[in-house]
């Protein structure tokens, strides 16, 4: 009995066993010897998973060149999941949620020590990239979304939310500096009337709307705080100078005051350098479609001139001031000396006022205002896509470094072609960032982007060389259960496979299993409702129509909830709802078309996923015939200890 398996140069079929595999044990760190179980079950792929890190460091370096071996004895390709990892944010579930870079560089390092034992999966002889999965979200802050019940409405008849389909209900606003973050939930609220006449005024707060009342309130307090008492401290200079003259305690106590001033000023000055849009340190790092768009233009210009007003304007200013305490310095008057400071203090106030309309243009025009909180999605996108550049540019490193061993050895091997594969996994949807298709897609591309410039600006590539390494590095890991996770907000086939249409031609791995939506189960393909035949079919028609066909693609089962529960192998199951074919011409009958009883038999259920043909030679078969080991003593290997008696004679043997 031949089983259908992949011979590397067949194109992806996902009825296909050879294109097949499942993890193996996630809490056990002798991985090897789970491939070696996994192995005679007959699947073309495995995957080598530790969730957890401390699990992870037990696996010897040594087992992953014997699991590059065995890969190659058997035709197997095994594939890795990283260990969970945050390659944004830091200190994740612990009520905030804070950005710590150094956190972001020491999981960077992290993801490389995983890609360099993994490409020791790899043989020279047989090149091929293997696909390391890793999660983008770790911390538990995902944008939910909801389809409607209801059609909701703004006063002038725009609409909102529309009956059956999707809106956004909660998202995270996230402080830029911190990291720290603030829900953004749906709500539609009600004021009384404002005028006579006037009836209950109705406001909708959708999280955009409440993301930019957000800025703008923060900014309003930032500016308040800082000017507020502005005219108040410099009555107070005057009163200073007046009642005691141009002495010491005077000067004193007015620097006190001016250093308060303008601590807060430059506090202020170094939130907006940091959060706006506009200034150039940030203009430069948007996407260029968003730099290009007219209106946010407009916006640069206008933010611009203000800022160059408010400079021009305090460079006049802090001249003349320096020439009004020379004076001071050099004047023995008393009132000279009075009148010098009083001098001073008004150009002081002028300079506050100068950078005061800076501010006030920036709170006037909303777009103007400095984007302090951003949205999680949008947080991490300034975060992570750097991460998963610098992941995609050591893997490309270590190709490099093992194809100059290979060479060595008399082996000509391209890097690319043994690179491993950075492959984000779409998270639970409603329970992760990244969960949806649209977020996964654009933090793709922005992590392909980024890793094209950088090896444009490192390595000296041209800038088509290094967008096709790119987009070959890195990719998606789609994990049909995890969208399926958005059915309990009324989401159903349709929306579901629409997301998986989007993301269709970014991906280059599955995680396939089945569930109701509610927990991530792992059940048997088939067993659940989130039809994953029809994802598999649907992403490869995406893929193909955008002109990048699914090759050289692997199924992970991921249906260890099932074995769990039930005690058995899922492979019958499995091959039979994707009505696989037995043999290997695909000319004999399907999975599907055999009886249960053929399934059983070949596949013997475990506590593990599968191990293989299970007892092909069972003992019992030998002593019942007479030609086992059940007729020798006990030191000889007999099976049953006092029951050394021959099956022939009935007497002991000595």
């Amino acid at each position: 009995m031949n089983f259908q398996k992949d011979n590397r140069l067949r194109q992806w079929d996902h009825k296909s066993f050879g294109n097949m595999g499942t993890n193996l044990h996630p809490m056990q760190g002798n991985q090897l010897q789970q491939l070696n179980q996994m192995i005679s079950a007959g699947p073309g792929g495995s995957e080598i998973i530790t969730l957890q890190r401390n699990v992870w460091e037990t696996i010897p370096k040594e087992h992953f060149k014997e699991m590059g071996r065995l890969s190659t004895l058997t035709g197997v390709e095994p594939s890795v999941h990283a260990p969970i990892v945050e390659p944004g944010l830091s200190n994740a579930g612990q009520g905030n949620t804070t950005f710590d870079e150094e956190h972001r560089l020491s999981e960077i390092r992290f993801i490389n020590d995983v890609l360099d034992r993994s490409i020791d999966l790899v043989d020279k002889h047989h090149p091929r990239n293997v696909p390391v999965n890793i999660h983008p979200d770790a911390t538990g802050r995902p944008t939910i979304w909801r389809i409607a019940r209801e059609t909701i409405k703004e006063d002038d008849g725009t609409i909102v939310t529309e009956k059956g389909k999707g809106y956004k209900e909660l998202d995270w606003a996230v402080d830029r500096q911190t990291g720290q973050t603030t829900p953004l939930k749906f709500e539609v609220k009600y004021y009384p009337p404002q005028k006579p006449g006037q009836e209950e005024q109705k406001m909708i707060w959708t999280p955009e709307k409440k993301l930019e009342n957000l800025n703008l309130t923060t900014f309003e307090k930032e500016v308040a705080g800082t000017f507020g008492n502005t005219e108040f401290q410099m009555r107070q200079l005057e009163k200073i100078y007046g009642e005691k003259g141009f002495t010491s305690q005077a000067q004193t106590l007015a620097k006190q005051l001016s250093d308060e001033l303008n601590s807060k000023m430059h506090e202020l000055y170094d939130d907006v350098r940091k959060t706006s849009d506009f200034e150039e340190q940030n203009w430069y790092k948007l996407p260029e479609e968003k730099r290009n768009n007219p209106e946010m233009k407009k916006g640069k210009e206008k933010y611009d001139e203000l800022k160059k007003t408010a400079l021009d304007e305090n460079k006049k200013i802090l001249k003349s001031i320096e020439e009004m305490r020379s004076k001071i310095e050099k004047t023995e008057n008393e009132d000279e000396k009075r009148a010098l400071a009083s001098m001073a203090n008004q150009l002081q106030q002028k300079e506050v006022d100068a950078w005061a309309g800076f501010f006030n243009g920036l709170m006037k025009d909303r777009d103007l205002t400095p984007k302090k909180f951003t949205t999680f999605d949008e947080f991490a996108l300034e975060k992570m896509p750097d991460t998963f550049a610098r992941a995609a540019i050591h893997s490309l490193e270590a190709a490099q470094e093992k194809s100059a061993e290979y060479a060595k050895q008399g082996v000509h091997v391209n890097p690319i072609e043994i690179a491993p594969l950075v492959n984000i996994e779409n998270m639970p949807a409603n329970q992760y960032a990244f969960g949806r298709a649209d977020a996964l897609k654009n933090l793709v591309e922005a992590s392909r982007a980024k890793t094209a410039e950088l090896l444009m600006k490192e390595k000296g590539m041209s800038k088509g060389e290094a967008e096709k390494i790119a987009d070959k590095i890195i990719g998606v890991t789609w994990d049909v259960g995890h969208i399926n996770m958005l059915r309990p907000a009324g989401f159903g086939d349709k929306e579901i496979l629409q997301d998986v249409k989007t993301i269709g031609p970014f991906v280059r791995h599955f995680h396939v299993t089945d569930n109701f939506g509610t927990t991530d189960a792992h059940l048997v393909p088939g067993q659940g409702n989130a039809i994953p035949l029809k994802q598999l079919e649907t992403a490869k028609k995406a893929a193909a129509e955008a002109g990048k066909p699914l090759e050289k693609v692997k199924e992970i089962m991921e249906i260890g909830g099932f074995v769990e529960h039930h005690k058995t192998s899922p492979w019958p199951y499995t091959l039979s709802y994707f009505n696989s074919p037995i043999y290997e011409t695909e000319a004999g009958p399907a999975w599907s078309e055999t009886s249960q009883d053929l399934g059983s038999n070949y596949f013997f259920g475990s506590s593990e996923y599968v191990t293989g043909m299970g007892n092909i030679l069972p003992e019992a078969h030998f002593g019942m015939y007479g030609s086992g080991f059940s007729g020798l003593p006990t030191s000889f290997g007999a099976p049953l200890p006092g029951g050394e008696r021959s099956r022939f004679a009935g007497a002991p043997m000595s």
